[in-house]
Formats: structure tokens, sequence, C-alpha cells
């Protein structure tokens, strides 16, 4: 009966020594796989920022030449109208053009896409941030002892 007891008890810290190892090899597996997960979302969210950037660029490129030129244009209209003597012409033409832009100013244009670069710059600084912080996290974890024998890190690149 003691021995019945005995490996019983034996047995018992086997099996629980076992579920332990077990369950220490799969969460070290996990907490690896959480890492890798936030180092790609953090290194995407980066890339689409820095898409947005170029896109936001481009439009504010072809917004302000396009806006450049049709000023350009009205203001030749204008002047030719004066010039001409024909004032009539250019009061409507510049009635027209207070109407549909009572603020015609370029400027206005470049300030906006400008605070349109500068908050995109600000999202890649803090997802650059948040990268290299996850990064350093997650080197220095699976240089760990014991993560070294478990789990097969994969590289990523300080930014």
């Amino acid at each position: 009966m003691q021995k019945k007891i005995t490996r019983g008890i034996v047995l018992g810290v086997v099996v629980v020594l076992i579920i332990s190892i077990l369950g220490f090899f799969i969460g070290t597996h996990n907490k690896g796989v959480r890492y890798e997960e936030t180092i790609s979302e953090n290194l995407a969210n980066i890339n689409k920022e820095k898409t947005r950037k170029y896109s936001v660029f481009t439009n504010m490129v072809d917004a302000i030449q396009s806006y450049n030129k049709y000023e350009g244009e009205t203001l030749t209209k204008i002047i030719e109208a004066r010039s001409n003597g024909d004032i009539e012409v250019g009061e409507k033409l510049l009635s027209v053009l207070v109407e549909q832009y009572p603020e015609l100013k370029s400027n206005e244009n470049y300030k906006t896409y400008l605070t349109e670069i500068s908050v995109t710059e600000n999202r890649i600084a803090n997802y650059i941030e948040a990268y290299n912080k996850d990064l350093k996290d997650y080197n220095a974890w699976s240089r760990s002892f014991f993560v070294q024998l478990i789990y097969q890190k994969q590289s990523f690149l300080t930014i």
C-alpha cells in the first residue's frame, strides 16, 4: 500500500513536471509569435503612413499646380481686360472669381497640405518609436538562455 502511494506521488510529480515543461515551451513559443506579430504590425503601419505621405505630397503638388494655373489664367484675363479698357469684362471676371473663391489664396493650399504632411510625419515617427521599442524588447527576450534553446527567432532591422 505504501508503494502504491509512493508510485502515485512520483507519477503525479512527473505528470505535473511534464505539463509544466510543455507549458513553458508553448508559452515561450506563443510569446515569440506575439512579439513578431506586433513588430510586423508596426512595420506595416510605418509603410502605410509613408504611402500616405507620398499620396498627400502628390495630391498637394497637383492641387497647387492646378490652383496656381487657374489663378494665373484669371489674373491674365483681368489684366488683358483692363489694358484693353474693357473694365466691365474685368469686373465680371473678378466678381465671378470672388463669388466662387472668396479667399483666393494659393498659400492656403500649401498650408493645408503641409499640415497633412506634418501630421503624417508625426505618425511615422510614433510608429518607428513603437517599432524600435518592441524590437528592443523582442531582442532582449530572444537572447535569454532558455529562449535560445527553444525558439528560433526571426530577424528584424531597427529603423
